[in-house]
């Protein structure tokens, strides 16, 4: 109705499709009712068609149909779909322990028949049903419910405003089909450039990023994407190298992030201190900024307040030893270095539990310790030895600061020193 006929749907109070529909109609005619009566005939004939595509569909045997995808190209050079099935097949084996896939059997289930409906009468006169299509000829066919949802959101979870996949297994082939179709595509040599994005490939990385985020799915793609990869360049030799294509793809990545957060509303600075990180674990990253949102906006400027006063004293630095207690001088190097170790065991154990929160309360804690070191100690001495072993001692600070974030991307303005 919507899309071949212009037509709007009514619906009844409790959301369900009522017997009413509008259309817009530019002049008034003195026949109204024949107008009416006109409208009502042509969307009668459009659903007498979709009704029986339908019954010609739900005859199909979707193990013959599956096999028939064969015929369907995915990409020039990039095999048919039935190839990407067996590829996703494969990547499903190389999925991180902590991946919670769902029902295995549902999810193998959910792979073999996610792009049945390509082969449908409805889905070739209706392209904006794909993925509706073969949910509901799964559950026609009586397979688990879990399957029919799979395939319902795994793919139709294509725009910014889509719900992403609720359950594990519609989840998971939402992942691996996104990765899949931009390895391959950037493999090709595929690109998008300016606006010009003719694969869809911002839509697929979009679709990535928020199953992982949004899912709260934990995987460190540094290290699963190059295996994952090569799993794909066995089947696809003629595929380019994983070195080759790799900046493209962090950076399409990263660049889709950014936006993706900036409209979540986080800082721009502060999103651009985990963008260039290891490990690139989307949803951890994804926790640092909401703990960052949600801090106390004066421990925030403290934190960035230490790390620009330790960056600007060890920027020339290249000593990468700590310091040596021992050679300690005045009360305040000691009360420093205290203060230090101190914090980094807390920070240490909140790292290793992502509690992000006692990690910037923990850092920003060092700001009256470092305010007054820096307001009675003279790190710059002539004293070769001294002054080495007092900008190692920052510099072991500095460290700390950037086991939470890449600090030098915040522009700190000086207001005041606490």
């Amino acid at each position: 109705m919507r899309h071949h006929q212009k037509y709007l749907p009514l619906l009844t109070s409790d959301g369900a499709l009522a017997p009413f529909f509008l259309t817009p109609i530019q002049t008034r005619s003195p026949h109204q009712d024949a107008v009416r009566g006109t409208h009502e005939r042509v969307l009668t004939a459009r659903f007498r068609d979709a009704e029986f595509f339908w019954n010609e569909d739900r005859q199909i045997d979707l193990t013959a149909a599956t096999k028939e995808l064969d015929t369907i190209q995915f990409l020039e050079h990039g095999g048919s779909y039935l190839d990407k099935i067996h590829r996703l097949h494969d990547l499903c084996e190389i999925l991180p322990s902590e991946w919670n896939p769902g029902n295995v059997e549902d999810l193998k289930t959910a792979i073999d028949l996610f792009r049945v409906d390509l082969m449908t009468h409805l889905v070739g006169e209706f392209p904006e049903l794909e993925g509706e299509v073969g949910a509901l000829l799964a559950r026609e066919a009586g397979y688990p419910p879990a399957v029919a949802q799979a395939i319902r959101e795994s793919v139709r979870c294509q725009a910014a405003n889509d719900p992403i996949p609720q359950q594990p297994e519609g989840q998971t082939l939402a992942f691996l089909d996104r990765f899949d179709s931009l390895a391959v595509s950037f493999g090709l040599g595929h690109a998008p450039s300016g606006s010009a994005d003719p694969l869809g490939q911002r839509r697929w990385a979009l679709t990535l990023i928020r199953v992982l985020v949004e899912g709260q799915r934990p995987i460190r793609l540094d290290d699963w994407c190059p295996q994952a990869y090569e799993r794909i360049r066995h089947t696809l030799t003629h595929l380019a190298a994983w070195d080759e294509i790799s900046p493209a793809f962090w950076d399409l990545l990263k660049s889709r992030l950014l936006t993706y957060w900036l409209d979540a509303g986080f800082d721009r600075e502060h999103i651009l201190s985990f963008l260039n990180r290891t490990p690139v674990d989307l949803y951890d990253w994804q926790l640092r900024l909401q703990a960052l949102r949600d801090a106390d906006a004066a421990e925030v400027y403290r934190l960035g307040l230490v790390y620009k006063r330790l960056a600007n004293m060890t920027r020339d630095l290249e000593d990468d030893r700590l310091p040596d207690p021992r050679q300690f001088t005045d009360p305040e190097e000691q009360e420093l270095y205290q203060a230090i170790t101190r914090i980094e065991k807390i920070v240490r154990v909140a790292l290793s539990k992502k509690d992000y929160p006692t990690v910037i309360h923990a850092l920003a804690s060092l700001s009256p310790t470092l305010h007054t070191y820096f307001d009675r100690v003279f790190v710059m001495t002539d004293h070769a030895d001294t002054r080495l072993n007092r900008l190692r001692t920052l510099m072991q600070a500095r460290r700390l600061m950037e086991t939470f974030a890449d600090l030098d991307h915040w522009a700190v303005e000086v207001t005041e020193t606490f």
